[in-house]
């Protein structure tokens, strides 16, 4: 079915605006590119070329009444670099056409990876090589004397994007930073009005094997407004102080004047108080006090110094943990050093740390963030790191001031609302037909890392109606304790990392018996992130009413006394396809993008969550094309009136949302399935640090940001007396 597909659509699928459908060799799935590219001309001349991507991919569902397959599609752009393609880090992927005798115009890419290859240790010597075996199978069934070499392709990509004859020999997938002068005008994405058109016509050519499924009824489910920026970074003193303590400190290690006074002015107002002003002499205060009815918070200012400084590496050690070893402890014994107070122990504990991003270091075995973060938690310090200041203006390196400000408030919420489990409820949890009350969301989750990290860690994080944090229970203590606090508990060297499939299912088994006290609760997975380790929420296994980690051990129903379990599954792997949406039964008229909850008509356990476009998004229209011209504000006139007329957009980048499935696969006899999937979509509107909706509800989202707190294994050990 997979390659069958494509073979029929080139023959079915007529052309969207002058190029027609060409398939991809592709290792998953099916995949169809425009071709001839279209160009798309700047101001000085310059032709620049793209193609829209068309993959297919068979999906099926859980708890589906009818077992039957699904084609999901998904629109995209392909954006053909012009100029030098240089990655020293990550493969550059071609196109590649072999023009051999039999060749016509249903004959497929290849699809193939250059990388970089560095010449002999200590020069400044290399060349791109091919990455894989596809370009020279290609090179011998040609007719041509050669397909084009990996370097003289990535040296000058354009030349070999102009037609030979009838036929363009390869192309070179552009992506931002692909060579020291990458760039591109055409924007990213497909509006919903082009994925309709390619859609329509993906109907029309599927017409005698498939029929478009039926359209998704949306129902109407209140989720929290977007506050105003200004309102986002106050902090929700009350609810810190639960979850933290009523006293908190707060380290600012700073290494420049201009970011301390950034981030003093954001921590006072989070905190509902006007920064004052630093002395003119250049002096900074050693300690700023914030009183309010629920907090008392410490803001002590401090130079970071050589904590910041990179580490030094004996390259002559050639085992890398041993190396890495030795460069992070005398950093972690400084650390211990200078955060260690105890005037203050016990109490909570927080740091800002200025410190260069990865960039600015030889490598990443010279970056000390978390050798830093390492010894900060062994203190029992959270942490969070902003970059120096950039040079103020608008060109790239560098920053405006508002920019500056945005992305320092943003380091000063995750740290004290994130990274502490802050969370808010739903005014209306459930649907207007049938509303919830005091229901206490759960979500499970496995951490993945891989290398110096390597981790298989489960935990579950849970929100109930009278606290306004989250809790975390790991497999190492029984208890449930705040989320914050838990974190910290990731540095200490005793924690079991690396847990099997069994351990997981067994974990998340007493976790399921420790919560069902007969209370209502919503349990929360993602399919795509725990059914390698609980192969029982697998499609083909997952059973109605039933919760089973293993499938052959399927949890008592006596212990499932007031649970209902929703199973999450996300666009990765296409599992849930692309949308638009469309105003009444006329899809001809105004096609957009919905973000609202929806209910499928033909699988009454099945729904559906889209978010709204956020306010960083791109600005590109969904009701625009790249092809089609609509009518739209095309500029300002002298006396900066907005002046309308038809347009093209294909210069603008395009939001593209994604579709996520909530299927409710367990719930009581007399539930409403709609109220506890309308729960888990109102989740994604209740992070305190984020003023848009989150991909996932809050619970699992913050499962999903553990990861980051991981550390590697010789980073986890005690530092000795002799590292100092």
């Amino acid at each position: 079915m997979y390659f069958g597909l494509p073979s029929g659509l080139t023959r079915t699928v007529k052309k969207y605006g002058v190029s027609a459908w060409r398939r991809v060799a592709t290792e998953h799935g099916a995949e169809l590119i425009s071709w001839p590219p279209r160009g798309c001309l700047s101001v000085n001349g310059t032709e620049y070329l793209w193609s829209y991507t068309l993959r297919l991919t068979l999906q099926n569902h859980a708890l589906s009444p009818e077992q039957d397959a699904l084609i999901h599609t998904r629109v995209g752009t392909r954006r053909w670099a012009r100029s030098n393609a240089w990655d020293g880090q990550r493969g550059i992927s071609a196109y590649l056409f072999t023009p051999s005798p039999w060749a016509n115009n249903a004959s497929p890419f290849g699809r193939a990876q250059m990388k970089w290859q560095p010449g002999p240790k200590g020069k400044r010597e290399g060349k791109m090589v091919w990455d894989d075996v596809l370009a020279a199978t290609m090179a011998r069934f040609t007719s041509h004397a050669f397909l084009p070499s990996a370097p003289d392709l990535a040296a000058n990509p354009g030349e070999f994007l102009k037609p030979d004859g009838s036929v363009r020999l390869a192309g070179v997938v552009f992506r931002d930073g692909l060579g020291e002068h990458s760039h591109h005008i055409v924007g990213t994405g497909a509006s919903a009005r082009d994925r309709w058109q390619i859609f329509r016509q993906l109907a029309s050519g599927l017409k005698d094997i498939a029929a478009p499924d039926h359209a998704l009824q949306r129902t109407p489910v209140p989720v929290r407004p977007r506050p105003a920026a200004n309102d986002l970074l106050l902090i929700d003193q009350e609810a810190l102080a639960r979850a933290a303590g009523p006293r908190i400190i707060v380290d600012v290690l700073y290494d420049t004047r201009v970011m301390l006074v950034e981030l003093l002015t954001a921590l006072h107002k989070a905190l509902g108080q006007q920064a004052p002003a630093l002395p003119a002499d250049g002096t900074v205060p050693g300690e700023y006090v914030v009183r309010t009815a629920h907090l008392a918070t410490v803001i002590r200012p401090r130079p970071v110094a050589e904590i910041a400084a990179p580490l030094q590496v004996d390259h002559s050690i050639k085992r890398r943990k041993d190396r890495a070893l030795k460069a992070t402890s005398p950093r972690r014994a400084l650390t211990l050093q200078r955060l260690h107070d105890p005037d203050i122990a016990g109490l909570p504990r927080f740091a800002l740390v200025e410190m260069a991003g990865p960039k600015a270091f030889q490598s990443a075995e010279h970056d000390p963030k978390e050798a830093v973060k390492s010894a900060a938690a062994s203190l029992g310090v959270l942490t969070q790191n902003v970059t120096p200041p950039l040079p103020t203006g608008t060109l790239p390196g560098t920053e405006t001031k508002a920019t500056r400000t945005q992305r320092v408030n943003k380091a000063v919420l995750d740290l004290l609302t994130r990274q502490t489990g802050l969370l808010g409820h739903p005014d209306s949890p459930g649907t207007p037909a049938s509303p919830l009350t005091d229901v206490t969301t759960v979500g499970l989750w496995v951490v993945r890392r891989t290398k110096a990290h390597k981790a298989t860690l489960p935990l579950a994080i849970a929100h109930t109606p009278d606290e306004p944090f989250a809790r975390i229970r790991l497999p190492h203590t029984s208890s449930w304790v705040p989320f914050g606090q838990g974190l910290l508990t990731l540095a200490d060297y005793d924690i079991e990392r690396r847990l099997t499939d069994e351990q997981v299912c067994n974990f998340f088994g007493e976790v399921v018996e420790e919560i069902t006290d007969g209370s209502d609760i919503a349990l929360l997975t993602l399919a795509q992130n725990i059914r390698s380790a609980c192969s029982g929420l697998n499609n083909a296994l997952l059973q109605p009413d039933t919760l089973a980690f293993d499938p052959r051990q399927p949890l008592p129903e006596h212990r499932l006394k007031g649970l209902r379990h929703l199973r999450l599954r996300t666009d990765l792997r296409d599992e849930t396809s692309q949308h638009y949406s469309h105003r009444g039964e006329d899809e001809a008229g105004e096609v957009g993008v919905g973000s609202h909850f929806w209910r499928d008509p033909r699988r009454p356990r099945h729904y559906f969550s889209t978010a709204r476009k956020p306010a960083t998004a791109a600005g590109g229209s969904p009701r625009g094309s790249r092809i089609e011209a609509h009518w739209a504000c095309t500029g300002r006139d002298k006396d900066k009136n907005k002046t309308y007329g038809m347009k093209h957009e294909t210069r603008q980048d395009v939001w593209n949302p994604q579709l996520l499935e909530i299927a409710v696969a367990r719930h009581a006899p007399d539930d409403d399935p709609a109220a506890w999937a309308a729960l888990a979509h109102q989740q994604r509107y209740e992070a305190t640090h984020f003023s848009d909706p989150l991909v996932l509800p809050a619970v699992l989202h913050l499962g999903y940001t553990v990861s980051k707190h991981i550390l590697p294994t010789h980073l986890v050990e005690p530092v000795t007396e002799h590292d100092g």
